[in-house]
């Protein structure tokens, strides 16, 4: 697969933390990269009190364009420098930043947009930035979320751990594991958490003394096949891949401990899932997202209009 990268800039260190993640994504898999930066026009001030002249001269929005164009062609200017490879920017205006970052995805074809954790709105906004969480929650383009606690070194990739839950949108991730995994020769663990099929009944259900009153056991158990089979269909292509059911009252919380005792390199989701999941995935991506610490792919897919 070749890459065409999107990384969204504010200025920021953090924001530019990403690039050399992406460019190395890029050199592995013959790709480009695009940075983009949204130029947010500046709005004129009310006037205030007797005066009757606004506080607003048209040159400043003018000024900062031109120092935002300065900024984008350094900075890639020293990504082609230490990088190499096609690197090219772009500058769209627009109040609604998601948006237009959306837009130069759609222009630029990317099939990858790679962002951190917190720019410019820092993670006090929302836990992962204002802008990122919109892009997460908008695009249906395949996204890496890397934290800023996970720039400090490069992407080094051992492990992928693809959360399923028999979803569209999970399968859909995995793919795109799968592309991650084959780029580092890195092995792929396919994880699945079986919850009791009513949140109320967990502690009754996983606590009745070897009784499985509500077939918790047999759900498991088909998801296990279900998994050897993904797993071993993977094999035959050179991965090593593994997999393991998880069966717990939450998600979230079992796939954190999971994270926390096997230290996977790249966490893979789909944002939303089919049946009882649907319960739980909002919260889910959200929680792994924020506690995981790691880069996180999420594919959100696309409405399905046939109905």
């Amino acid at each position: 697969m070749s890459y065409r990268i999107l990384v969204p800039l504010d200025g920021s260190k953090l924001a530019e933390s990403a690039i050399p993640i992406a460019a190395d994504l890029v050199r592995r898999a013959t790709g480009s990269l695009r940075l983009v930066r949204v130029h947010v026009p500046i709005v004129p001030l009310a006037s205030a009190g007797d005066l009757s002249a606004p506080f607003y001269n048209p040159a400043w929005d003018d000024q900062m364009r031109e120092l935002e164009t300065g900024y984008l062609a350094g900075v890639a200017a020293r990504a082609r420098t230490e990088f190499g490879g096609d690197v090219s920017t772009a500058l769209p205006d627009g109040a609604n930043v998601v948006e237009q970052i959306e837009h130069c995805a759609a222009e630029f074809a990317a099939n990858l947009i790679l962002m951190t954790t917190h720019g410019r709105g820092g993670s006090s906004l929302a836990w992962i930035g204002s802008v990122a969480d919109g892009v997460v929650r908008h695009t249906h383009r395949l996204m890496m979320v890397v934290p800023d606690r996970a720039t400090e070194s490069a992407l080094n990739v051992r492990r992928v751990l693809v959360a399923l839950d028999g979803s569209a949108a999970a399968e859909a991730a995995m793919d795109s594991a799968v592309e991650i995994a084959g780029l580092f020769q890195a092995e792929l663990a396919l994880v699945r958490v079986v919850a009791p099929p009513l949140l109320g009944d967990a502690l009754t259900a996983m606590s009745s003394e070897g009784l499985d009153r509500f077939g918790v056991d047999l759900v498991a158990e088909a998801a296990k096949e279900e998994l050897d089979a993904i797993a071993r269909r993977l094999r035959v292509t050179g991965l090593t891949v593994n997999s393991m059911v998880i069966v717990h009252a939450n998600p979230a919380r079992a796939l954190l401990q999971h994270v926390a005792q096997y230290s996977p390199d790249v966490i893979a989701m789909g944002t939303h899932g089919r049946g009882f999941s649907r319960l739980f995935v909002g919260s889910v991506m959200d929680k792994v997202l924020r506690g995981s610490g790691r880069p996180t792919l999420i594919r959100r897919p696309a409405p399905d209009l046939s109905g």
